[in-house]
């Protein structure tokens, strides 16, 4: 590059740009990337330089444990690589926010050497020169020391975890039903107990879903009586089945659930007892994985031999809502349909009304005037 960095003179002018994310102090203290862009623009200032922007803005992990992609780094990479990068110098708070990657930290100090780019590291106060074997010495250590840190710190939430689970200690977010006690001096937790108000919910939901209730006839009824999710609003049948998976609720702490599948209990999870009160018997839990496990009970129309197509169409000659399919519970493996009203005055056998209708369909359809009436738009299509 042959820029004099230790020349102020040589500074004045150059343009840099700045990678800032979220990260700590010596102190401990956090600086945003706002504080660290206004660390940078004095900086900038200061020496003279020409701080343009927008700022590449690293929200995600720059670890290799990182799940979410990191957009703004992978632009920075794609400017570099296409020489778009467009300034002489890139500027960040410290030396692991590039990346916690010892490789991907490295392809970054090496398309800045190829593009003539230097480093300004604001917590160390100094340019670093790609270039210059000394200075990419310091910043190939510094990826190391970062890689090495973020595999320790991996390490010892990974042992903690394992540790909190087998003594069936709940982790992630309180499910809905339980509210916990923390100590106030410490922040540890005390218990996790359950909540007056949404466990009988819980309770619930689980023994309408044994005996025979719909999803959605249950959160007609949840939103008709205002109960609502933690986060406010109506339940959907995907929350209601959210909770009729999880473990926990029978009392039980499970360790990396397979949550992609929409499993929580897959063969390589690990599951404790949990220090907590179930809400539902491991028996009752059981039996409604069942259920929903049951093809007999879904109502798409692919992927199952049963067909339920009269559920949402036809209606209750009583009360006018719509009838939708229901287990018999004294009678594994049948179905009726039932209208939706809190008196349940529509109960019929499900293969009688479906043979039935059928019955009445193929007859209109082999009626030759309603051929002529649907070839007519004009005209009614008499049906009766």
């Amino acid at each position: 590059m042959g820029i004099d960095l230790t020349s102020r003179d040589a500074l004045i002018g150059l343009v840099a740009r700045d990678l800032v994310r979220v990260s700590k102090d010596r102190n401990g203290r956090e600086r945003s990337p706002e504080d660290q862009h206004a660390d940078h623009v004095r900086s900038a200032d200061r020496m003279g330089l020409n701080l343009v922007g927008p700022s590449y803005h690293d929200i995600g992990s720059a670890s290799e444990y990182a799940r979410k992609k990191r957009d703004d780094f992978e632009r920075l990479m794609t400017d570099l690589r296409e020489d778009t990068f467009n300034a002489q110098i890139l500027m960040m708070w410290e030396n692991s926010r590039g990346s916690r990657q010892e490789g991907e930290w490295i392809a970054l100090i090496d398309l800045a050497k190829s593009r003539g780019v230097v480093f300004w590291i604001e917590m160390r106060g100094r340019f670093f020169d790609p270039a210059d074997p000394f200075d990419r010495a310091e910043l190939v250590k510094a990826a190391a020391d970062a890689a090495l840190e973020t595999n320790l710190l991996s390490m010892r939430v990974l042992r903690g975890t394992k540790s909190a689970a087998a003594q069936g200690r709940p982790h992630g977010k309180t499910p809905y039903g339980y509210i916990r006690r923390y100590d106030e001096r410490t922040r540890e937790l005390i218990a996790q107990e359950l909540h007056p108000e949404q466990a009988p919910v819980v309770k619930e939901l689980f023994k309408r879903v044994a005996k025979g209730d719909t999803l959605y006839t249950i959160t007609k009824d949840f939103a008709a009586r205002g109960i609502e999710k933690k986060s406010g609003g109506p339940f959907t049948s995907q929350h209601l089945r959210s909770m009729l998976v999880n473990p926990a609720y029978m009392g039980v702490r499970v360790r990396d659930p397979e949550r992609k599948q929409g499993k929580y209990l897959g063969p390589k999870t690990q599951a404790y007892k949990g220090i907590w009160e179930y809400i539902v018997t491991p028996a009752m839990y059981r039996r409604v994985q069942r259920i929903l496990g049951d093809d007999a009970r879904r109502t798409n129309r692919g992927g199952s031999d049963v067909k339920h197509w009269l559920s949402m169409i036809a209606k209750c000659g009583v009360c006018e809502t719509v009838l939708t399919v229901k287990k018999v519970p004294t009678a594994p493996g049948t179905f009726r349909y039932g209208c939706n009203s809190p008196r349940g005055c529509a109960r019929v056998d499900k293969p009688t009304l479906d043979l039935f209708v059928e019955d009445l369909l193929l007859g209109w359809l082999a009626d030759p005037k309603q051929y002529r009436a649907l070839g007519q738009p004009s005209e009614k299509v008499d049906a009766q």
